[in-house]
């Protein structure tokens, strides 16, 4: 691509772009072991929005919440405004008296996000800026979740905030590569970009399957000439890494997407010697809770503009320490408002003041998604993600795989009308790939949606 075509094309996925952070974009993309990049990506970020990130930088260092079981005065000030704007919340807040009702107030669920979404959305909201960007389903429930460019880049101080509580002291902004997403996937999109808020720093999203790479050193040698402050990805990811001798050791580790077991994360400390920094984070509702520094097995809520609590299944807030439910209400997303929002993972809650320095309420015993792998009979091992990123591409509204202990392989699934015998064929075919086709996958259609709290994923192997 000619260099005034490659900054045009740049400059409309990121408007503020700069000639000075063309550089570490160009080294990026045209490094001789990058990896075939095959989509373009940028934060879209106008001056107003990259204002408005500022904005919530500054009120997430300073303004702190510690709250306990009932909502502070700035999330029910913000339910009242909702009220007004969004049809979901008039319906569900009809009677209810916000700050002395809060108990009485119905739950928002994942099958109100699938049928009810454009009831949620507030009514004037400018939807010229919307983009859409679908969950993995890795909890059996695909939900194609609206959001905005200015809400997505206060995902950049968050995880600054997270990185900076464990012990990162390295300032990501400037010329450099602050990040590299590590992802393993059969299949998934890869790109680069510069990030506004970063001052330009560059960030690439690669995928180590060997078949996105020009040789089979290349992944190695891109990661350490780019020689990024951090690395994100899920466990899986990492732990291929690691299986690939990729030595590049980073500042900091984030790991997401998938909760991580105490076992993965001492190899990973130990690998990469680093702090390995844990995020509960969903599409739907961005960043929820970092691990704490001094007990990783605890998660400090992140964003000062959510409130937090844990439901028994009645939808009454639980003591401190047992075991419900997590709930989330506010954030910034002005597409996808939350009002006691269930995520489908449970835990309890500890409040109070930490010793980490933290003033947040902490989740803790946290029942996320699990890493969960199938396997070939010939040895091979199939990522979960893989299997929900075919599922998402059709209509399907939940569903459940489980592979039994003889290696068979049965998916279930309550799918709209749209999903035809022939599409369901295609479907059996594509996820029967991924195993190369040494395992047989059985489809079993269910006439009513599954339950809200599934486990989408099941392997009865023991290997």
């Amino acid at each position: 691509m000619k260099h005034e075509d490659m900054v045009k094309s740049l400059s409309e996925r990121v408007p503020l772009l700069k000639k000075e952070w063309l550089g570490i974009y160009r080294r990026m993309g045209e490094h001789p072991h990058a990896p075939k990049w095959n989509t373009l990506c940028g934060d879209r970020l106008f001056e107003a929005d990259l204002e408005s990130v500022r904005s919530f930088e500054g009120k997430l260092q300073k303004e702190r919440l510690n709250f306990r079981e009932l909502p502070p005065e700035s999330i029910i000030l913000w339910c009242s405004e909702m009220e007004r704007r969004s049809q979901w919340f008039e319906s569900v807040l009809n009677g209810i008296d916000i700050k002395n009702d809060w108990c009485r107030i119905t739950p928002m669920t994942r099958r109100d996000m699938q049928s009810k979404l454009e009831q949620i959305v507030p009514l004037d909201a400018d939807l010229s800026r919307l983009v859409v960007n679908p969950t993995s389903g890795t909890t059996g429930h695909p939900i194609p979740a609206p959001n905005h460019p200015a809400a997505v880049g206060c995902y950049d101080p968050l995880i600054q905030y997270a990185l900076r509580m464990n012990g990162l002291n390295t300032d990501c902004s400037g010329d450099k590569v602050a990040a590299i997403q590590i992802c393993s996937q059969q299949k998934t999109i890869v790109y680069h970009t510069v990030h506004s808020y970063l001052e330009g720093a560059g960030f690439a999203k690669i995928n180590l399957e060997q078949n996105c790479w020009r040789t089979d050193e290349s992944s190695a040698f891109y990661i350490n000439d780019m020689h990024p402050v951090f690395l994100s990805g899920d466990p899986y990811s990492f732990l291929d890494y690691i299986n690939r001798g990729i030595e590049y050791r980073p500042e900091s580790i984030l790991s997401t997407a998938i909760s991580m077991e105490k076992i993965v994360r001492d190899k990973l400390h130990g690998y990469f010697r680093c702090p390995v920094v844990d995020m509960y984070s969903l599409n739907e509702t961005g960043p929820i809770a970092y691990s704490c520094p001094h007990d990783p097995s605890k998660f400090h809520i992140l964003p000062n503009d959510i409130f937090v609590e844990v439901l028994s299944g009645t939808g009454e807030p639980v003591p401190e320490g047992e075991r419900g439910e997590i709930a989330v209400t506010g954030g910034r997303n002005p597409y996808l408002p939350l009002l006691r929002y269930l995520t489908g993972d449970t835990a309890s809650m500890n409040y109070g003041e930490c010793s980490c320095g933290e003033i947040s309420p902490a989740i803790v015993n946290l029942g996320g998604r699990k890493l969960v792998l199938f396997y070939g009979k010939s040895g091979k091992i199939v990522n979960s993600i893989d299997i929900s990123g075919i599922i998402r591409s059709f209509p399907v509204y939940t569903f459940s795989f489980i592979q039994r202990s003889d290696y068979r392989c049965t998916l279930k699934i309550a799918a709209g009308g749209e999903l035809t015998s022939r599409s369901a064929k295609f479907m059996k075919e594509k996820i029967e790939s991924l195993f190369d086709n040494e395992i047989k996958v059985e489809i079993e259609s269910e006439n009513i949606l599954l339950k809200e709290k599934t486990m989408p994923f099941i392997c009865e192997l023991e290997l």
